[in-house]
């Protein structure tokens, strides 16, 4: 996963009933001091969390699935 891929988030637990499908590009990515990998993301359309909407968020790498972008 690096800068600028798009990625869809695919995690069924915690946080899945607002960003499950949603759909993002990777702004950053960095290793927590446990060593796992997060990044943080812009929505492509904001998502509505906890009575708000959000357009960037930071989850774990591994909570998202790269998409295939053919027209990049």
């Amino acid at each position: 996963m690096k800068v600028g891929d798009l990625v869809m988030f695919m995690n069924e637990e915690q946080y899945a009933r607002w960003f499950y499908g949603k759909l993002g590009i990777v702004l950053r990515t960095r290793k927590n001091m446990e060593g796992v990998d997060y990044c943080r993301v812009k929505w492509l359309e904001p998502v509505s969390y906890h009575g708000k909407y959000t357009s960037v968020s930071s989850f774990r790498c591994d909570y998202f699935e790269g998409c295939e972008n053919e027209s990049r």
